[in-house]
């Protein structure tokens, strides 16, 4: 088996869609997936030998891309120093820092306390760790409607992309005679485009052969251990005996018994992914599956080491999709206790020395005052707890809808206070805190003005003084928050009144 080399330059911020908990933020991979790579080389032979739909009746194409006969690795950040160019493989989760203090172990080989997982791309050199992280930022666009194009005011939605001029590299592997017609029908190198958003400003991309022909595959070198690591270089896909997938470390041992024999699973680092995938003939998404996380990490016990075994195992990977870069494994890469951690001088940020745009002075502002809410209702919520002697729950449900209507206007809601009938108002007198009862409190606080004037959090004054904006003095923001603290100090109010009827009818 050979392979070929390549690298993939971003030109343009590149967004490889990963599963995201917040449906207003499209978040990115941080590197670039065999599967997409697959796609990205189906479409340049599509295009330089002319096949249009009819792609799959072609039998090179439907060898390669559609049988699998190569196999597409994924692409990891590369970085380049005085000493040359490395590639970053993602970090065994075995691999942990003190929480306390700079010291690095390898938990698969020792036993550590108080430690905490590393994280992102690594250079592992025996007992040698360099990280390197990927450059990511975010982007803002306004949600547009899609019969006019025209923006919806106040619905934003963020992307997550990789930064422009990163360099991933990756291999490709098969037959030599299939690499050969491979690069001969693509050629060495060409602009593509990758991921997300690529009718906008996004995808652009360089990829690149680093040879005009294939090179064989290194032998691996594997030491006679009875004890040996096995670390997943990219996601695992195995199924179980009822060909479902499974992120079971039993089936997994049973699956490297048949391939190597008895073997036993010491110890384990594992974290689980789901991995799905756009297939564009189709225009739908692939079937989602549960595997191995890439990074997960195995202590292995052979019984008879056979390293022939073991160089195939890591030569043609593990599981299913491994055409599509699924399933690659190394053994023996972990091999000390006690690393030694080389980590990258970054290179200072400097602050621009012009104000901000507009758009971001409004973001920032939005930004600001969805904090100042979010505190003014904790303390609403906390203070409404100081109350004894609730009124009825259908007095407490009448003062939230008021307080909602009023919309930020407290005099209006004085005002309407003061025309409640005698029965209301005497319970509203009843309600008491240490300070005041109910009544007082709704008429004379004025919990807004006194929120505004405490000391702010440090990251909310920071963001203040970028953008030269005063909370106290913006009037909209004072109805907000009067709105949102009356709202949330009567909605709080009666669900703990129902808690405790709910409680007395028990006793």
């Amino acid at each position: 088996m050979h392979r070929l080399r390549y690298h993939i330059t971003t030109q343009a911020p590149v967004i490889i869609s990963a599963v995201s908990g917040d449906r207003n933020m499209v978040r990115t991979e941080q590197h670039i997936p065999g599967t997409a790579v697959l796609g990205l080389l189906a479409k340049q032979i599509i295009k330089e030998k002319a096949l249009g739909k009819e792609a799959h009746q072609d039998d090179d194409f439907y060898a390669w891309f559609l049988r699998g006969k190569l196999q597409m690795g994924n692409a990891y950040i590369l970085s380049r120093d005085e000493y040359g160019e490395h590639r970053h493989f993602p970090t065994p989760f075995s691999i942990e820092r003190e929480k306390h203090g700079t010291a690095v172990y390898d938990s698969l080989l020792s036993e550590t306390d108080e430690t905490k997982y590393i994280g992102d791309y690594c250079q592992l050199d025996a007992d040698s760790l360099q990280i390197q992280p990927v450059e990511t930022r975010i982007e803002f666009h306004h949600q547009r409607k899609r019969e006019t194009g025209v923006s919806e005011e106040g619905l934003i939605f963020n992307y997550e992309s990789l930064t422009p001029e990163q360099i991933f590299e990756g291999e490709i592997r098969g037959l030599k005679s299939d690499l050969e017609l491979l690069i001969k029908y693509t050629g060495n190198q060409w602009t593509a485009f990758l991921g997300r958003s690529r009718n906008a400003q996004y995808g652009t991309v360089e990829f690149r052969f680093l040879n005009n022909k294939p090179e064989e595959i290194p032998a691996p070198e594997i030491n006679n251990a009875q004890q040996i690591s096995m670390t997943l270089l990219s996601d695992l896909i195995l199924y179980n005996e009822f060909g479902f997938p499974t992120v079971d470390v039993d089936d997994l041992e049973q699956e490297l018994q048949k391939l190597l024999g008895k073997v036993q699973i010491e110890k384990a680092f594992v974290k689980k992914n789901e991995v799905e995938n756009f297939i564009g003939v189709w225009r739908l998404k692939k079937p989602s599956e549960s595997c191995f996380k890439a990074g997960s990490a195995f202590l292995l016990k052979l019984d008879s080491i056979n390293t022939d075994k073991l160089k195939a195992l890591q030569k043609n990977g593990l599981g299913e999709r491994r055409h599509e870069g699924f399933g690659r494994v190394v053994f023996g890469w972990q091999n000390h206790p006690d690393l030694s951690l080389m980590e990258e001088a970054k290179p200072p940020i400097t602050k621009p020395d012009f104000s901000p745009p507009q758009t971001i002075q409004d973001v920032v502002k939005s930004i600001i005052q969805n904090l100042l809410i979010e505190r003014i209702k904790l303390q609403a919520a906390n203070k409404q707890t100081e109350f004894v002697r609730l009124p009825s729950n259908s007095l407490i449900a009448r003062l939230y809808s008021l307080a909602d209507k009023c919309e930020g206007n407290q005099d209006s809601l004085c005002a309407e206070i003061k025309e409640f009938r005698k029965i209301a108002a005497d319970q509203m007198r009843h309600c008491l805190s240490r300070d005041h009862n109910l009544m007082e409190f709704l008429e004379k606080e004025n919990p807004v003005e006194e929120f505004l004037r405490q000391p702010r959090e440090k990251n909310i004054k920071l963001l203040c003084q970028e953008i030269n904006y005063a909370p106290e003095s913006d009037v909209i923001l004072k109805h907000k928050l009067i709105n949102a603290y009356y709202t949330t100090f009567f909605s709080m109010m009666r669900k703990r009144k129902i808690t405790e009827e709910k409680q007395n009818v028990r006793k």
